[in-house]
């Protein structure tokens, strides 16, 4: 480590490591405040958190108020009493899905109210209408058992609440279901009353009155200090847990036998050797099998396994420039060649006038696979855009190293999500920074081998790969020279970036034959050129038997 603080790049590295360790945090930051505005403050980490803080106490409370219900003293039954009976009708058979029902209808309510400060009122009426729309749907199934398995398939494919209402009401509308009607002043008291026991169970909500746009006083939902203490201390903590790796332009610190090393500075707390985030963080502390694990860990010999893995990430890589260039240009183009997604969303479908019940079926399944089609190509085209961000990023370095770890099993990854094992794309941008000078002229057949296998000519014999790449010289020349007017050729073959890469190379291998009296030895490429294991799962159960 001494060593490394006195390279002139170490401080490089660790202001790198910093940007995007906080990188991370802003965007981790900025999505949790756009779910706050939404009124979805619920669906956060944060949020979910908070349900578990609040669950236990709210269920406990909810049981002893149904029990009451069920066996009411004498006096006059609350305005609800039908409601509850009715609900205790349907979850008969499982009671505590109703009550969980129940505080997680309550409690997301009223932690999104808090937030948005919505009234008491509207609190109520979206709580209620949680717990009827859910028992509609319980109550349409239980008579309905026919159609149970469909329906849920179907709710399982819609994310939004619009659309999950709207898929329900059109199954319930086809089979002639009649929902049960509640008077909405039965409804609203239900609402407050599940609102009051939360609220009695715990110092983090409070109300308060503010005048609304008609200059009338409403008494609203509020957080209280303690709500405000535990939110803040968990956004702090979750902010402090949010990462981006990256590579890095320095030697990876070497990970030693107490399994500390990879990065230096802001990314160092975040990643250990082994990859345990599998294991929940508050199972950890409870789960038998990984507290056995770490202790075989700790007394198991591991030197083997840390050479190997700190070999690997000392391996020198660097930046495509070429490959780089012709990526970013198709992308300004548009994309939707050479395996690049369409970077423009897709058109909407036109709006229908007057449409036939036949039209309007077939126009909203056409709508639900262009949305499913438009929400792939966005994320394709995101991982796109960070690739190439990522690439221009750390173009400028003559090495760039990507730190290893291993999982559970014993499997080694590179940390970064952008590294030689990433996507297509990923690959074709980077290049060995110091590769090694072929030994002899025979040694060139693994190169236009692996050409041939990045254009998908690998279900042949090698003679054959041999043989696919003379038949095309003039069109990988032509490639190399010209990517863009070539790009309808090479960008339709199997790995295409990696091929044009490869192109590129092949382009130099014929400059240094011209120059070398057609003799391969000595030259250098930085194309990696992946072999694959023969057998591999027989090879490793062999090995203890030195087969």
């Amino acid at each position: 480590m001494e060593n490394m603080e006195q390279s002139p790049l170490f401080l490089e590295e660790l202001e790198i490591e910093y940007q995007f360790k906080h990188q991370a945090e802003e965007q981790l930051k900025k999505h949790l405040q756009e779910k706050t505005r939404e009124g979805k403050a619920i669906e956060t980490p944060i949020g979910r958190g908070l349900i578990e803080y609040l669950y236990d106490t709210l269920a406990a409370n909810i049981e002893a108020f149904l029990k009451y219900q069920e066996e009411p003293k004498g006096g006059v039954k609350a305005a609800y009493y039908p409601l509850v009976m009715w609900l205790l009708n349907i979850y008969k058979d499982n009671r505590q899905d109703l009550v969980t029902l129940l505080s997680l209808a309550t409690i997301t309510e009223t932690v999104n109210a808090a937030h948005t400060t919505l009234s008491l009122s509207s609190t109520c009426q979206n709580i209620q209408q949680d717990v009827l729309e859910e028992a509609q749907l319980q109550a349409f199934l239980q008579g309905n058992k026919e159609k149970e398995l469909n329906t849920l398939v179907g709710l399982s494919r819609r994310r939004s609440n619009f659309y999950r209402r709207y898929f329900i009401q059109n199954v319930m509308k086809q089979t002639n279901w009649k929902e049960r009607q509640w008077p909405l002043k039965e409804t609203m008291l239900f609402g407050a009353k599940l609102l009051e026991i939360c609220m009695q169970g715990t110092d983090l909500f409070a109300t308060h009155y503010r005048v609304n746009f008609r200059g009338k006083g409403v008494e609203c939902i509020e957080p209280t200090d303690a709500f405000h203490k535990i939110w803040n201390a968990n956004t702090h903590y979750l902010l402090s847990r949010a990462y981006q790796s990256c590579p890095m332009i320095m030697t990876p610190a070497p990970w030693k036998s107490d399994l500390t090393g990879g990065y230096y500075g802001e990314l160092n707390a975040i990643h250990g050797f082994i990859r345990t985030e599998r294991y929940h963080t508050q199972d950890r502390q409870n789960n038998f099998f990984f507290k056995q694990y770490k202790e075989q860990v700790k007394a198991a010999d591991l030197s083997n396994v840390l050479n190997a893995v700190n070999s690997i990430q000392q391996t020198p890589w660097i930046i495509n420039s070429k490959v780089l260039r012709v990526a970013e240009q198709l992308v300004n183009q548009g994309g939707d060649i050479a395996g690049l997604p369409q970077m423009e969303p897709f058109s909407k479908l036109p709006t229908l006038e007057n449409p036939t019940p036949e039209e309007l079926k077939r126009h909203k399944k056409a709508a639900k696979l262009l949305y499913e089609k438009e929400a792939s190509r966005r994320g394709k085209a995101l991982r796109v855009h960070i690739n190439l961000r990522t690439a221009q990023r750390f173009e400028q370095y003559d090495k760039i190293y990507f730190p290893h770890n291993i999982d559970f099993r014993g499997r080694i990854y590179p940390i970064p999500s952008f590294s030689p094992q990433g996507d297509e794309l990923n690959k074709g941008l980077l290049l060995f920074a110091e590769p090694e000078p072929l030994e002899n002229d025979e040694d060139i057949q693994w190169f236009f081998i692996a050409g041939a296998e990045f254009a998908g000519i690998d279900k042949v014999s090698f003679s054959d790969c041999v043989s696919w790449v003379e038949d095309n010289k003039s069109n990988i020349l032509d490639t190399a020279a010209q990517p863009l007017d070539m790009v309808d050729w090479w960008g339709n073959l199997d790995a295409p970036f990696e091929f044009l890469a490869w192109c590129f190379e092949y382009q130099k291998l014929q400059k240094y034959l011209e120059e070398h009296n057609g003799h391969a030895k000595g030259f250098i490429t930085g194309i990696p050129i992946a072999f694959d294991g023969t057998c591999s799962g027989w090879n490793e159960s062999f090995s203890p038997f030195k087969v």
